[in-house]
């Protein structure tokens, strides 16, 4: 993956993002790039119009899923590098991402996935064990954090359709990400997803 050098470089999902009748697009805005002192790279890709409330969360679809765009709401995302061009760099060691939600009361995420691969789609009930049994420091990620990864899914590798959270909804759906098509929603918990598992 070469180094994306604009906010639609990092994510398509910027320029474009669906589900049902409503959508989210934004501007396309150039990244600042800086290195440390001690050689560490940092790249940042800033969201112009980012907000605080999800614009479409409040509403079910025709499926009952609550669901939204968690580009919305980011308004910063940083990937650094803390070997520079020292190399070699691994996504989860040397690479990694932090991410700054809401435009009001702002909440950074930084997960770190404990695998670059995806396990097999499983229930809900079972995606937490999944993680556990790869790591006993492997964790699902929360919404946000999963959020995260979507917005950076070129990074992750993120090609699957569906990911689990750790985030429960209700006693009978849990939050998910669908990366292709850039939203969160909520989903029914005995249906197969995919756990993407992260560091504690």
């Amino acid at each position: 993956m070469s180094t994306p050098t604009t906010l639609y470089e990092l994510s398509s999902l910027f320029q474009s993002a669906a589900k049902g009748s409503k959508s989210y697009s934004t501007d396309d805005t150039k990244a600042a790039a800086f290195e440390t002192q001690n050689g560490e790279s940092i790249i940042a890709y800033y969201n112009r119009n980012c907000m605080t409330e999800y614009s479409s969360e409040d509403k079910a679809d025709v499926w009952g899923q609550y669901y939204g765009f968690p580009q919305t709401n980011m308004c910063v995302n940083f990937i650094y590098d803390l070997n520079g061009n020292k190399g070699p760099n691994t996504v989860g060691k040397d690479i990694g991402v932090m991410t700054v939600f809401n435009s009001i009361d702002a909440l950074v995420v930084a997960p770190l996935p404990s695998t670059a691969t995806d396990p097999s789609s499983t229930v809900w009930q079972d995606a937490s064990g999944t993680c556990k049994a790869k790591d006993t420091e492997s964790r699902l990620p929360n919404i946000d954090e999963l959020s995260a990864m979507m917005i950076n899914k070129n990074l992750f590798n993120m090609t699957n359709t569906r990911y689990w959270s750790g985030t429960v909804y209700d006693s009978g759906k849990s939050w998910v990400v669908w990366p292709v098509q850039g939203y969160r929603a909520t989903e029914v918990k005995n249906l197969g997803s995919v756990p993407r598992c992260i560091k504690r």
